[in-house]
């Protein structure tokens, strides 16, 4: 059984319209719409009438679960999601795993449907990717996204449905964001990203109530995840001040726009004007829709010292990373009211753990 294939045409004004071709048949933007399919199967969930008491416990969580995927906060529009998209197939699974439990009546047809909406989001998603590049970096990334649209559908075929979301969540996620960027959902956050059990980096956000610095951002860093150095896991580096880098960004969550203007972020390093003549980072930015790469893109290093004191700190052994070495620091954010994503920009490009780490959000709104 093959999931819908699907073209597209290019309308005008030079915006692209996409319009998937389901069983021969040319549908209108509105009814194939990933979020309106999404939509269409949670309305079916919604008129069902069961008497099973326990499959109507089952349906009512996957309703849950897919309200929770249409929450517009992780959507861009009808057809894409935004950084914090990955959270849409999160909650799809567990409506798929739900309705797999239902027996009383037949409803793999609303699953099905779920996982189509799915593999459309990743497939327009891929489509963003040049497919003429020569760019190394391009083809790499285009390959394991197809590689991951090739496991959803294989474990389709098998019925696997929730695991074929999983595919579909990681090839959005590719193509989208890269495959080595990373959001946080919580206001604090151990992320490993050796799977020892032990954790290479420690977010932690506090809103202060103070409107000159409404929030403040500590972070706790293991040397790895800043190399500047060889790619090399035998020759980690990344703990001195002339092998760490590190840069700041800021972005819209809802549009995934990158922001300048009015965007303030800093510390006592930075406020001082013998370290920085702004009293403030400078900050990665670009034009398009897309994460900013280190090497590519302005903005200060965050890691630097001065006379008297430096603005992260480099320690021995911290605590919170289990004791490895690494590097701690804070920053104060300040903007307009609304919802943001604040990212660290690592220079990346390692083989493995977290000399990859390309980047991280952490979600922040300013009341």
């Amino acid at each position: 059984m093959k999931l819908l294939s699907f073209v597209f045409t290019l309308f005008v004004l030079g915006s692209l319209v996409f319009a998937p071709l389901f069983d021969s048949q040319v549908a209108t933007a509105e009814s194939i719409s990933p979020k309106t399919m999404k939509l269409n199967a949670l309305s079916e969930l919604q008129s069902l009438e069961i008497d099973n008491k326990k499959d109507q416990k089952r349906i009512a969580k996957a309703e849950n679960h897919l309200e929770k995927s249409l929450m517009d906060k992780f959507w861009e529009d009808d057809y894409s999601l935004n950084f914090l998209g990955k959270k849409v197939f999160t909650h799809e699974k567990k409506a798929i795993k739900e309705l797999s439990k239902v027996k009383s009546v037949d409803i793999s047809h609303i699953s099905t449907s779920l996982v189509n909406a799915d593999m459309v989001l990743a497939q327009l998603a891929i489509d963003q990717i040049p497919s003429d590049s020569n760019n190394k970096k391009i083809i790499k990334k285009l390959n394991k996204a197809i590689e991951e649209m090739d496991k959803a559908q294989k474990d389709f075929d098998k019925n696997k449905l929730d695991k074929s979301v999983d595919h579909y969540k990681k090839a959005w996620k590719i193509a989208f964001m890269g495959e080595d960027v990373d959001v946080i959902e919580i206001d604090s956050a151990s992320l490993d990203y050796s799977n020892d059990g032990v954790t290479d980096y420690y977010v932690q956000l506090e809103y202060t109530g103070n409107n000159k610095k409404p929030v403040i951002i500590g972070y706790k860093i293991q040397d790895e995840c800043v190399d500047l150095g060889p790619k090399d896991p035998s020759d980690i580096g990344g703990d001195t001040f002339d092998d760490a880098a590190m840069k700041m960004g800021v972005s819209t969550i809802s549009k995934s726009e990158w922001l300048i203007d009015d965007m303030v972020v800093w510390n006592d390093w930075f406020e001082k004007k013998n370290n920085d003549e702004n009293k403030m980072v400078d900050l990665v930015y670009s034009p398009v829709r897309k994460l900013p790469h280190f090497e590519e893109l302005g903005g200060d290093n965050v890691i630097q010292e001065g006379e008297r004191k430096s603005s992260f700190d480099h320690s021995a052994s911290i605590s919170k990373l289990g004791g490895q070495s690494g590097w701690e620091g804070f920053m104060y954010f300040n903007a307009p009211s609304g919802d943001y994503l604040l990212w660290t920009v690592h220079p990346a490009g390692g083989i493995d753990e977290c000399d990859r780490l390309a980047a991280l959000g952490v979600p922040i709104t300013i009341p």
